[in-house]
């Protein structure tokens, strides 16, 4: 109701102000949008999901990313929400919010994945940022990383392993690793599969993962992205 006669209020205005001074005009039309803003803006607009209930045992194991929360930032249409309790189920591919004014309620809210676009969620001194990839193409729709973006893109997908041990089911974290390639997608686990997506240049690309001095598996994102990076350059 505010906002439609917020509205109402402003076309009459701007009716009224025609073949007035433009500098006057634009003052009282700035007025109006800070008025507006003001009174409509709520720091929940973003909340739109069904409550989350906690459906592991996390003495045990937990899906959520880092197992924990964190704090971040939730985009949804242009629109930055900062200074959230957040936590991102892994098993699920879905963001929850824990409202400020629902702490002491202890409430979690499942966001509605179709409004976001994208998060960032601060654990200590990591930090995600995951896009909605929503396209209807080969790679799943959900939740990525991309901590590399040039020629190529490398996804990253968090998930888990469910598990069985003693009975109880357990949570193991899983990462997936895609690389977009000349509009084609390929999922990479070993250093076989990534020599054989550069397959003119495998050579000089298996020396650089030499110089890690490490294993395949234990190559994290940014040493993933420096490969991809030279990979370009040849």
């Amino acid at each position: 109701m505010l906002r439609n006669l917020i509205i109402f209020g402003f076309l009459n205005l701007t009716i009224s102000l025609i073949g007035q001074n433009t500098q006057m005009i634009t003052n009282r039309v700035d007025s109006i949008k800070d008025f507006y803003y003001s009174e409509t803006y709520n720091e929940y607009d973003f909340l739109n999901g069904k409550e989350y209930k906690p459906y592991y045992n996390p003495t045990t194991s937990s899906p959520l990313l880092e197992s924990t929360m964190g704090v971040g930032t939730v985009y949804c249409k242009g629109v930055a929400y900062k200074k959230l309790t957040l936590l991102y189920d892994r098993n699920l591919d879905e963001l929850i919010v824990m409202p400020n004014k629902f702490i002491a309620e202890n409430i979690y809210v499942t966001l509605n994945k179709v409004k976001i676009d994208s998060f960032s969620i601060k654990y200590n001194d990591k930090l995600y940022h995951l896009i909605h990839h929503r396209s209807d193409d080969e790679l799943p729709q959900g939740f990525y990383e991309i901590p590399y973006s040039g020629k190529n893109k490398l996804f990253i997908k968090h998930s888990t392993n469910n598990l069985y041990n003693n009975g109880i089911l357990t949570y193991y974290p899983k990462t997936e690793r895609y690389l977009l390639k000349d509009d084609q997608y390929f999922q990479f686990k070993k250093k076989k599969d990534l020599l054989l997506i550069f397959s003119e240049n495998k050579k000089k690309i298996r020396k650089k993962l030499r110089s890690f001095h490490k294993p395949f598996k234990q190559l994290t994102n940014y040493q993933i992205s420096q490969v991809l990076q030279f990979a370009e350059s040849l």
